[in-house]
This record gives C-alpha cells, structure tokens and sequence, in this order.
C-alpha cells in the first residue's frame, strides 16, 4: 500500500516477487499508484485509466466481465461495463450509516456467479450480501459493534467467498470469519481442527480479514464430515433417539425458566387482586382492588392479550434492527422495569391512595412490550443452538442408532414448555404470600427471581449462536400476501395458479422484463415459495385459538368458581398449580419413556395426532368444568349465586375444591399434546429463513384466543358460567373433529416419513 506499488507472486518457490504495477512512487502517473489497496490480473503491460473521480477501495470482475468498485466515500459499490464511465449502483448509495439499505466506509468487495455481491462495510464492523437487484442487504457477519466477541469484527478488510463441493456431490458451502495471521498471507478460514475436517451447515463461507482480532471461529457449530449417513435400510430399522443438547440451548431454558416464573407468579395472584377488596378483620378472600368478577376477568384476558399480540413487535425488531440476542436483552431490562413499578404500586400508601389501579395498568403495558420481545425470540434462540440438520448413525452400547435431528429438536421443545410449568409453580409460593402477608411482597418474589436471567445472558453472550438482522421476514410477508390478495381480486381466477401467493409472483403481473427484472422477479419468487411453506406450516394454527380460550380459564374463571368452593386453609387460586403439576410430571414420562417406546415399537404417533388428542381432552375439561359448576350451583347455602351473599354469610358453598382437579389434570395433559406440540411443529414445518415468522404466528393465536374470551364475558356471570363452560366444551369437540377431518392426509405424509 505504502510502497505504492503491485508486487506479483509465482508460485514455483521463488523467493523475490516481480512488480507488475506502479514502484515509482505516489502520484497520478499511468505508470504510477497512490496508496493501492485492492486489484485483479488483467494482462495488459501498461496503466491505462478506466474509471476516474472514485474513491476506490475495493474493487472485483465477475464472470461476465463487469468490474465492480467500493466507492468509500460516497459509501457504494458500483457495476461498470468495461469501456463505460457512468456504472450501475448494485448495493448501497443512501448515504452514509448502519442501515440494511447503506454503508458506512465500504472497504472489499466479492461478486459471486449469481451476481450476489459481498462487501466489507469497515465502519459498521460487517460483512454484508447484497442479492442481485435487492433494495437492501443482509449481514452475514459481524454488525454486533466492534470487539473480539465471535460475533463481532473490529476493522474488516479483505473478504473471500468460497464454495466448497461435498462427499455426497451436491453443493455445500461454509461460512465463518477470521483475523488476519500477518499481512503477507491471505485469511482463508481453515478447515481442519484437532485432526477432524468440518462441514459447517449454511449456505457460503464467508472470510473477512479483521483488522485487529485474529480469532477464527465459525458462526455455526461444524458437523464432522466423518460421521456416517444412515442408509435407507437403516433409516427405517434402527432407533432413533436425541443427541446432546448444547449448553447454550440450556442456558436459555433456564433464561425461561427466570421469566416464566415472574410471569405466572404475577398472572396466579391478578384475578384476586382485581376482583375483591382489601379483606377486613374477619374476611379470609385476600384481594386489594375490589373491581369484581367481569373486570377482572377482562383485565387479566386483556393483559394475555396484550402479551401475544408484542411478540409480532419482537419479531419485527429481532429481524429488522437487533437481532434476537440483543432484542432478548432489552426486554429484560424493560421488563424489570415494569416488575419494579407493579411492586411500588401494590404496596398499602399506594393502595390506599388510590394509585393501584393505575400502576397496575401502567405496568401491565410495559411487561406486556417486554414479554413480546422475548416471547417470539427466546425458542427459536434455542433452537439455533443446535445445528445439525442431517441424521447420522452412532454405535451406543454396542448397538447402532440413529442420532436425529428432529427427534432432538422435539426434546429441547418438551424441556423448554417442562421449565415453563416449572415456572408456573411460582403461583404456589405467591398465592400463599398474597392471602397471609401482602401483594408488594408477593410480587417482589418474582422480580428477585427474574434477575438471573440477565445475569446468564451477560455471561453466557459468547457461548450463543448469534445471528445478525437480515431484515424483516414478517414485514415481506406481509407485503406479499397484499400484493397476492391485490392479484387475485384484479385477475381473478387463473388455472395456472395452484396456490394463493402465486398471485404474487412478477410474472403474473408483468409481461416485460429485462434481464435486471428477471433476476429480481426470480428472487421474489424464492421468497414466495418460502412464505407458501410457511403458510402450509401455519394452517394448523387456525384451530389453536378455540383451544388457548379453554386454556385461559385457568387464569380468571375457575380461580373464581374455586373462590365459590370450600378450600380450607387454602388460597383460592393455589389450585391452578395442579397443572403445571401435571404437565412437570408428564412432559418427562412422554419424552423419556412413552414417545420412545412408540418409536422403538415402529408406531406412528404424529404431530397431528398428538394435537388431535389435545384438543379432545381440553374438550373433556371443559365439560368436567361446567359439571362442577352445576355441582356449586345445586349445593347450598348460595345456591345459583343469584343474590350475593353478606358481610357476615358464608361466601362459598359446602362442597370441595378437589372437584376441580380432573379439570386441571385434562387441560395439564392436553398441553403437553396440543401446545407443545404446536410449537415444535412451528418451527420445524417453516422454512429456515422464517422460523420466527412462523413462531409469532403461532404465539399470535394465543392473543386470538384471548379476544375470543370477550365473546363470554356476558356469560361470566352467575348463573350463567354454567352455560359458558357448557359452550366451549361443545365448540372444542367439534374443533377437534374438524381439525383431524381437514389434516388427516397431512398425518398420512408425516407417518410415510
């Protein structure tokens, strides 16, 4: 660079290199360089100015002979033709920043056969990839600020993209980032390690040269090219079972485990804290507000609401801005914020100054933009954890299994609900705090518990697979299927169109292109058939919000039938945690004995059928449920509840809560069938580049469900609830029939698998 000047290098041993260009010092001479940072072989003996007024940085030529040039101060990468002086801009040119869209510093670039063009943007500490005709960029590496973390760059230079041919003939490639070994060698990323060759599973392997760190590390965790495939023979003998699963995934469980139990040690004491008053001298019903039963319940429906529909937000900025980690991370600190105010507003001065009520609303929005940001983040960030996308056969204990990656992936799922109802349990300790010492303290509990879980992800933020916003899926989709819905309305009906977002595709609205407009209709068309698998993934979600409204009187409705029962010494709303109970008992019982003995025994119990089976059995609690309230109903001294009872009467009727059990073990079982089973499917059915699309779906028909539930609030009520409970046990049953009438092939392809 300093020496203003382009030495060429043989390679038959030679130690002295021959000057090819410049050596006659800094200058504007055709036979002289001024600070040469990047070049290409062209042949010719002389200079010769082919492109002038650029601040070129970098520079390439593609198959096709178009040579492209980082402009680092106008922060673009042009596309010229040789002979031509005014190029194309093929990525950036908005100006100088750290958008998807932009450049800040663009320093090398790589152009591969398909056009795509790879730059390093030095002053964003990244490496982008700009597709052919794309409006924006994706990061592929770093874009995590600069530093020596494994996902972050300090200063990038060079850059090399290199694709590599597998044993199995098809085209597999690696991708990983590394720091400069001396200036005199180029940064190639190795791909032997401890006498083991690598295969890391995406699509490029990307080489940046980092200015100042010289770490290497693949982005993904490598798979050993020496393990075996299973044949297909094998495939249908040997026993399938679960790999390890990566430490990192685990830290995020028990990340899970911290916010699930702050969540649900809240939810379990709201329903009494909204619905009765501070009790008196005599009174045994803790409560602090006094709003009554129907607010209440709308309350606490419209709180779950509310945190099912931010996950939609949280996708968005995972995808577009974030990334999942740093996304995670905010939310937390959002969220202790939100834990602290419900704290210092449920405290005696705040309850009897009247400014509960207030803080609790307050506090339930910030929780509520908390929880979405994790909610739609934390699986799928666990998920990532675990990289190996192909079965292989190991010998354990001197028999041959299969170590499969689905039957993995289904595992971490079955952990990650079994520390959610590990959480759950939190309601035990804060129900009991709530009726013998005071709410303030009840919800501290859970904001003490919630600190660690910002504490693992501080210290655990190396050991997680990180990956960059790529810009947001859910936006794109969401465009698509307008643009599609726009197509059909104005086409009508065309036989060639076999599915909905065909609609969407350029050539069904455009009859001429050039060759710029069918590389960019061809991108647009990838993306479509990936949004189409997404959608054939999300078609079992349109039966899941019917499910979440049963699921959902566990938080409102039966805490308060269980307030009409004799509970002894108990707190009313103690009795929910019988399905956490449940599902901490079942979820081992199913993935450690039941689910393998069916797949040992060669029986097929699909997804489908395991969601069937949940749906019928929230049915069945739903009846169980509208039983026990006939039960309250007939028995005495408050018989139908139609007048309400004294001051000094009794306020629940002779009978025992335990009546309420069989409800609670039949919704415990069914989300063990239905809910975790509906997470798992979501993101192995989706496409990889929209797994958490596919997942705020998902979450997205929990807050359906909740507005579902506004439906019966003119039913929740006395001596209506009897007839609610009866309505949704019926609609759950045909729900259920439905639901396997209409994806009954679908467990036909799942079981051939």
């Amino acid at each position: 660079m300093y020496n203003y000047r382009i030495i060429q290098w043989k390679k038959d041993g030679t130690a002295n290199g021959q000057v090819v260009a410049g050596g006659k010092g800094a200058g504007n001479g055709l036979n002289q360089l001024n600070s040469p940072t990047d070049s290409r072989r062209s042949g010719t003996t002389q200079g010769e100015i082919l492109i002038d007024n650029v601040a070129c940085y970098g520079l390439t030529m593609d198959d096709q002979r178009y040579l492209y040039v980082s402009d680092e101060l106008k922060h673009e990468e042009k596309r010229y033709q040789l002979g031509e002086k005014n190029g194309t801009v093929v990525a950036g040119g908005k100006g100088q920043s750290a958008g998807l869209s932009q450049f800040n510093c663009p320093s090398y670039l790589f152009v591969d056969r398909r056009q795509n063009v790879y730059v390093s943007d030095n002053e964003s500490r990244r490496a982008m990839k700009w597709a052919k005709c794309a409006k924006e960029g994706i990061v592929v590496a770093g874009g995590q600020g600069f530093g020596n973390a494994l996902t972050q760059l300090y200063r990038p230079h060079g850059l090399y993209v290199d694709a590599l041919d597998s044993r199995s003939k098809t085209r597999h490639y690696n991708c990983g980032w590394k720091g400069p070994r001396s200036r005199s060698q180029s940064a190639r990323l190795p791909l032997r390690n401890n006498n083991r060759e690598y295969q890391i599973s995406m699509t490029e392997q990307i080489v940046v040269n980092d200015g100042q760190f010289t770490e290497t590390t693949p982005i993904l965790q490598s798979e050993d090219t020496h393990e075996t495939e299973p044949t297909a023979e094998e495939l249908t003998t040997l026993h399938r079972i679960s790999d390890h699963i990566p430490l990192a995934a685990r830290l995020i469980i028990v990340c899970e485990f911290c916010e699930r139990f702050a969540y649900l040690g809240l939810v379990g004491v709201f329903q009494n804290y909204i619905q009765f008053p501070v009790p008196g001298p005599h009174d045994k019903q803790p409560g602090a507000l006094g709003r009554g039963q129907r607010i209440a319940t709308l309350l606490t429906t419209s709180f779950r609401f509310w945190c099912f529909v931010t996950p939609t937000l949280g996708a968005i900025l995972a995808d577009q801005y974030w990334g999942k980690y740093k996304t995670i991370f905010l939310g937390c600190v959002v969220y202790l914020i939100g834990l602290l105010l419900l704290v210092l507003s449920s405290t005696p001065f705040a309850i009897h100054a009247n400014l509960a009520f207030h803080g609790l609303i307050v506090a339930v929005i910030i929780l509520g933009l908390a929880i979405g940001a994790l909610k739609s983040n934390v699986s799928p960030l666990m998920a990532e954890q675990y990289t190996r996308k192909k079965p292989i056969v190991k010998v354990i204990s001197g028999e041959k299994k299969i170590i499969d990656p689905k039957v993995t992936v289904q595992s971490m799922f079955n952990w990650f609900y079994w520390s959610i109802y590990l959480g759950a349990l939190s309601s035990i300790i804060t129900t009991n705090i709530e009726k013998y010492y005071s709410y303030w303290l009840a919800y501290l509990l859970p904001m003490m518990v919630f600190i660690p879980c910002v504490v693992i992800l501080v210290i655990g933020r190396r050991r997680f697979i990180r990956k960059p916003p790529n810009g947001s899926l859910f936006i794109r989709a969401c465009q698509i299927t307008i643009r599609a819905t726009y197509m059909r309305y104005k086409l009508g009906k065309q036989n060639d169109r076999h599915h909905f977002l065909d609609y969407a595709k350029a050539n069904s609205w455009k009859t001429i292109h050039d060759d710029q407009a069918i590389a960019c209709e061809s991108n647009d068309n990838q993306f479509i058939e990936d949004l189409k698998q997404a959608w054939d993934a999300c078609r079992v979600f349109a039966f899941f919000p019917v499910y979440w409204t049963c699921c959902l009187q566990t938080t409102n409705n039966m805490i308060s039938q269980a307030a009409q029962m004799n509970v002894g010494p108990l707190p009313n709303d103690v009795l929910q945690n019988v399905l956490s109970i449940i599902a901490l008992v079942f979820i081992p019982i199913f993935d450690l004995l039941i689910y393998p003995a069916l797949r040992r025994y060669k029986i097929s119990f699909t997804s489908i059928s395991r969601m069937t089976c949940g749906y019928f059995l929230v049915s069945i609690a739903m009846a169980w449920t509208a039983f026990v309230q006939h039960l309250i109903y007939s028995t005495g001294p408050n018989y139908d509840y139609t007048t309400k009872p004294c001051h000094e009467c009794q306020k629940f009727n002779n009978i025992t809560v335990a009546w309420q059990i069989p409800s609670y073990f039949f919704i415990g079982v069914s989300e063990v069938f239905a809910a975790i089973t509906g997470l798992e499917y979501a993101y192995t059915k989706a496409p990889a580049s929209m797994k958490s699309v596919v997942v705020s779906f998902f979450l997205l028909t929990t807050a359906i469900g909740s507005a579902l539930s506004f439906a019966f609030l003119p039913l929740a009520i006395d001596p209506k609830l009897l007839w609610m409970y009866v309505s949704l046990a019926v609609v759950t049953f045909i729900m259920a029939t439905l639901f396997f009438l209409c994806f009954r092939n679908e467990q036909k392809k799942e079981a051939e698998i």
